[in-house]
């Protein structure tokens, strides 16, 4: 398979799905001073909460690394084809993110010696890293094409709950689930996991010795798994971190 194929394939479907019509703003947390809240409404912490309770906005420096997080004071509104375009090549290709959890994962493969036939030497760590990246842009572009095909949301929004262990469910239950085109409902995110497996199965063609496409597909959603909860968790309390640092210098 050709990944530039792939990657212009993918690109040409996010740029032509339309958006059908314009949606209903998304809800907005209420805080009334006083009185009594009404069944099923929570109310935003205050200046006095607890650390961690309320989100803070991504910090500029792990939002310049990871890119699309949606702070918890900003509307989820859908996106347009060309703004789902920029998004799928900022991710794919100028996000330093990307670059960096490829790096990471190939140094987990040259340590476990993954395929073994490479070997060791900073040539098997070069095709290690190209692996990752080629099987990424796969995986993003097939991503990005069945989000826009369906309406999915592609970004990661924080959380408008409060305390440390709510956030952090929300940063694991959102890299399963999506919210669909009303920015209200929450669906299954086939189109990601999908793409991971086609990715996974894909690399196969350019890996060594005999391999188990299905098995390399299961091991890419896997993985998928396991980097995109710690990205979400990361971008759910970077601003939080980041205060926490800001003050002891």
């Amino acid at each position: 398979m050709s990944s530039l194929g792939v990657v212009l394939s993918g690109a040409a479907v996010c740029r032509a799905q339309a958006v059908n019509s314009t949606l209903p703003d998304a809800p907005t947390p209420q805080n009334p001073a006083g009185g009594d809240q009404a069944a099923g409404q929570t109310a935003l912490p205050n200046a006095s909460s607890p650390a961690y309770a309320q989100p803070k906005p991504p910090s500029p420096a792990v939002h310049w690394l990871l890119g699309s997080a949606v702070s918890s004071d900003q509307e989820l509104k859908p996106l347009t084809n060309d703004e789902r375009l920029r998004l799928y090549l900022r991710q794919t290709y100028f996000s330093p993110g990307t670059y960096a959890e490829r790096i990471a994962g190939a140094a987990i493969d040259q340590a476990r010696d993954v395929p073994h036939q490479w070997g060791q030497g900073w040539e098997a760590y070069g095709k290690r890293v190209g692996s990752r990246y080629g099987e990424f842009v796969i995986k993003n572009t097939l991503k990005s094409a069945g989000d826009a095909a369906v309406g999915y949301e592609p970004r990661y929004d924080l959380c408008h709950c409060q305390g440390f262990w709510p956030r952090t469910k929300h940063s694991i239950v959102r890299n399963f689930v999506t919210y669909n085109s009303t920015e209200r409902e929450l669906r299954p995110q086939v189109p990601l996991y999908s793409a991971a497996f086609i990715a996974g199965m894909t690399a196969t063609t350019w890996k060594p010795g005999p391999r188990s496409m299905a098995t390399e597909g299961g091991y890419a959603m896997a993985q998928q798994a396991g980097w995109g909860i710690l990205t979400n968790w990361l971008s759910e309390f970077s601003g939080d971190i980041g205060k926490k640092f800001s003050r002891k210098h």
